[in-house]
């Protein structure tokens, strides 16, 4: 039907055009409140680095995460509480680190490079970034979200999948299979979420132990801020604000809450286990990185060999302290942590002459109970260490990496195994560690 001039429009024609303008209005809300989450400084993330065609050593990360990552604003909605403490932790901090300092210059100018050359060398640790086009990127100030739980964007990414619980249901009241299928979806997306163990791990000392050579022996550290991985989980960047935007909590609150529905009631023992198991693990995959620095080495008399050895020396330390707690105890310590051990001491380099003298000395082993065996291996490693001269023999490198090698192996696969079978194990004995 026409209306001529002059006839009324029907009520609900103003009320279609009023719709469409608020729909107009919101989005735009949303818009600008996403591009204002918090204030800006002069190197925020919309600062754009342009990169030179056919030039490696740009200010450009080659990495295909790059077009994955969305920045901590695509968080911001449903994790306000979060985003406030990440701003006070270190980790957003950290992109100051690289400014235009003293410190800095030194370490560029022992390596010969310029600042246009930071990513190369620093971006992918200290500010990760986005592509926004074929030959630019915007750099991320700081550690963001998606640089410990992975990249959420793509078209399979997990940014929209990880909280879509069923449809008109409540997180509460998602069904098993559900759950189930969605966080299939977000692991094959390539989230890291609180529950993988081994992976947090993994993403926490792949930056936190430097794995570049020439960075460390350029003066840069080796390990940033004495890394202990439950410390600092638990500690400053701790952020579980997701169920009670008020607290923050001592576990990941998601975690607590199905521990709680799986369990029936408190979930104190649960949060402990998981941080003895995450102590545990820490220290397995600290062994690991050190001993594939050492692998990598090129040069046993410079700080990054020696750091790294003295890292390694100080994690078979650690774990020989954890033995060491069920020294006495009713309970028996994870078999594979006395293997990992005895994994540890065959690093021990020998020249030759001292190879045939032990071979020559060697006795019958006489029959030890368990608790012997256990004091033998924590004399053994407390005795442990790396004699960088002895590695200056070509032989004696090749054996050493070739045990160290089958080490950091054996690591790597008893913590991925402890990530997903630790509710089995009983770790009590080793509380006063984590103090």
């Amino acid at each position: 039907m026409s209306y001529q001039s002059g006839h009324k429009r029907p009520s609900r024609f103003w009320f279609g055009k009023l719709a469409t303008l608020v729909i107009i209005i919101v989005s735009f809300v949303l818009v600008s409140g996403s591009l204002q989450s918090r204030p800006q400084s002069a190197d925020e993330s919309t600062k754009e680095v342009t990169a030179t065609d056919g030039q490696k050593s740009v200010s450009k990360d080659e990495s295909p995460h790059t077009a994955k990552m969305l920045g901590a604003k695509s968080c911001r909605w449903c994790h306000p509480a979060e985003m406030r403490t990440w701003i006070e932790t270190t980790h957003y901090q950290t992109h100051k680190t690289i400014a235009d300092t003293p410190r800095v210059r030194e370490i560029l100018e022992a390596l010969g490079i310029g600042r246009d050359q930071l990513n190369q060398w620093c971006y992918k640790c200290h500010a990760p970034q986005q592509a926004i086009g074929r030959s630019s990127h915007r750099i991320f100030p700081g550690v963001t979200c998606e640089t410990c739980h992975g990249p959420a964007g793509g078209p399979k990414g997990w940014l929209d999948r990880h909280a879509k619980y069923e449809f008109g249901k409540k997180r509460e009241e998602e069904s098993e299979d559900h759950f189930r299928e969605r966080t299939s979806f977000c692991d094959q997306a390539g989230m890291i979420r609180s529950v993988q163990l081994y992976e947090i791990a993994e993403s926490c000392f792949r930056c936190h132990l430097v794995s570049n050579e020439r960075l460390v022996n350029a003066g840069h550290k080796p390990i940033t801020q004495e890394f202990e991985l439950l410390a600092q989980t638990t500690g400053k960047i701790r952020h579980n604000h997701h169920v009670d935007q008020t607290q923050n909590a001592v576990a990941p609150t998601l975690w607590t809450s199905q521990q709680k529905s799986a369990q029936g009631g408190d979930t104190v023992a649960a949060t402990k286990h998981r941080h003895r198991i995450l102590f545990l693990i820490g220290k397995v995959i600290h062994l690991k990185f050190a001993l594939n620095n050492l692998i990598r080495h090129s040069d046993p008399e410079r700080d990054f060999f020696k750091n790294n050895a003295e890292m390694v020396v100080e994690a078979a330390g650690n774990l020989g302290e954890v033995l060491g707690e069920f020294s006495g105890a009713e309970i028996t310590p994870p078999k594979e942590l006395a293997v990992i051990l005895q994994s540890v001491i065959s690093l021990q380099p020998k020249d030759e002459e001292s190879e045939e003298g032990s071979a020559d000395k060697a006795e019958p082993e006489e029959e030890l109970s368990d608790e012997e065996k256990m004091q033998a291996l924590q004399d053994q490693i407390d005795e442990f260490k790396i004699d960088v001269d002895l590695l200056k023999d070509p032989k004696v490198a090749n054996k050493f990496c070739e045990a160290a090698r089958r080490t950091a192996s054996l690591a790597d696969k008893t913590a991925k195994s402890w990530s997903s079978t630790h509710e089995s194990m009983n770790l009590e004995p080793i509380d006063a560690l984590l103090e």
